[in-house]
């Protein structure tokens, strides 16, 4: 009961604050999610506190109110077209294959979209989005360091707290895989690799801004966190987005990833000679893990084939697991291991093709984005931001079904939005390029001054 008012309360006074603006609320919901894990060994309130967070602010910014939040910025959100045959198509999948337990499924592919309405009547200015670049860099130090101190404890004291094995405490042969705040390695590292690319991004923008400072010897305790979470996927999105930001905003940004990409590879081939005995070292390389995905990848995609139209949207993964009256022990629900792969079992090529289109939107409009804004502002540098994590999330999706994996969902769908919300001028195309760079810093700095 307790669990449950603190919820209440708290989606209570995220309405207030939404109330007042909304863009403020979010930035709060985005502070805490990253949280959400520690509620296994601190059962301060109810699992859905987050979903209660969100339709509070969703309630109060359908209200009027008499000043704008967000004077001399709109929300250009064209990449959503996708979505508007996609929700409907994936809710109908559902409804004819689970019937009156839809909701889970729908639910767990669904509802953080919300979000991108809230963003689209309220979009954000610069200095909500420094904030949020702010936030990302914290929260990912906190959880890096409580990352670190998990390999102090390791397992039995971890297990003694509260924590489970094979659920949150997992191991890689000899290896504690680290999990942070959060529940599993997977959003532990995932998260790392934003809030890194986060922070490289701002911190080039500024690098005499003392959070910029701050930012370089954080990032290693994150990256070392990020390592110990032996989530291989991230450690490839993170190259891959810090070579995003290289081409975008930054050269000398890829010329680091590509020179300190080859000493890394030099040193894991010498590391790997010198200590081709130490089972820590064989654990974090092997080659096994990809060895079983490949095979269930080859078996999935011959179901896929049979079912042009899917098995219905949350027939696989933890959406499965929420259906029906029990769970048959003997014949679980296949837990697919790449958010494609899920994609083409549930939705078929359709559902697929619809995915993919809502990417290439996303990245196209962050890239027109790209030649309309000025190149040393918040605003442009949050659009190579949220063009990297949205890169190195596709690429990380290969590996792990992403869009499952909370708060990364959250993340996936909110940062392009967050990006879109541009001051007006700079969307003015019939302005030469240098009028256009004088008229976009004046919203800017009247947000900031508000």
């Amino acid at each position: 009961m307790i669990q449950l008012l603190t919820a209440v309360a708290l989606a209570g006074a995220l309405f207030l604050v939404a109330l007042r603006r909304p863009q403020d609320a979010v930035l709060i919901l985005l502070c805490l999610v990253p949280f959400h894990g520690l509620l296994k060994i601190a059962p301060v309130t109810i699992s859905f506190w987050k979903e209660g967070a969100i339709l509070a602010i969703l309630a109060a910014s359908l209200l009027p109110r008499n000043t704008p939040s967000a004077a001399g910025y709109r929300a250009h959100l064209s990449w959503t077209a996708p979505l508007f045959i996609l929700v409907p198509f994936g809710i109908a999948s559902a409804l004819i294959a689970h019937g009156s337990g839809s909701f889970f499924p729908i639910k767990i592919a669904f509802f953080y979209l919300l979000l991108i309405f809230i963003v689209w009547r309220h979009p954000f200015t610069a200095k909500d989005k420094d904030r949020l670049i702010t936030i990302l860099i914290v929260t990912g130090t906190i959880a890096a360091l409580y990352g670190l101190l998990q390999q102090v404890l390791q397992g039995e004291r971890l297990v003694a707290m509260g924590y489970e094995w094979a659920k949150e405490v997992r191991t890689t042969g000899p290896l504690l895989r680290s999990f942070g705040t959060f529940n599993q390695p997977f959003p532990f590292g995932l998260y790392l690799m934003i809030a890194l690319l986060t922070g490289v991004s701002a911190s080039l923008l500024e690098p005499n801004r003392l959070r910029s400072r701050l930012f370089w010897p954080l990032s290693v305790i994150m990256v070392v966190g990020l390592i110990l979470s032996v989530v291989r996927a991230s450690y490839i999105g993170l190259v891959v987005g810090l070579i995003v930001l290289g081409v975008t905003q930054h050269r000398r940004v890829l010329k680091l990833v590509l020179g300190v990409s080859a000493a890394a590879v030099g040193v894991i081939v010498v590391a790997g000679v010198a200590l081709s005995n130490s089972q820590a070292v064989q654990a974090l390389f092997s080659s096994s893990s990809l060895q079983q995905r490949l095979g269930h990848w080859t078996d999935a995609l011959r179901i896929a084939l049979t079912h042009p139209l899917g098995t219905g949207l949350g027939s696989t993964g933890s959406s499965a697991y929420r259906i029906g009256p029990g769970l048959d022990v003997l014949n679980p629900p296949y837990q697919p291991d790449s958010q494609y792969l899920k994609i083409a079992l549930e939705l078929g090529p359709i559902g697929m093709a619809l995915y993919i289109a809502v990417v290439v939107f996303i990245v196209i409009s962050l890239q027109q984005l790209l030649h309309r804004l000025p190149t040393h502002s918040i605003d442009f540098s949050f659009v190579c931001i949220s063009l990297a994590a949205t890169i190195a999330a596709c690429i990380s999706a290969a590996f792990a079904t992403y869009l499952e994996i909370f708060p990364l969902d959250i993340l996936f769908w909110t940062l392009p939005a967050i990006a879109c919300c541009v001051p007006t001028a700079a969307r003015t195309m019939s302005e030469p390029a240098q009028e256009r760079v004088v008229s976009t810093r004046v919203p800017v700095e009247a947000a900031d001054a508000s």
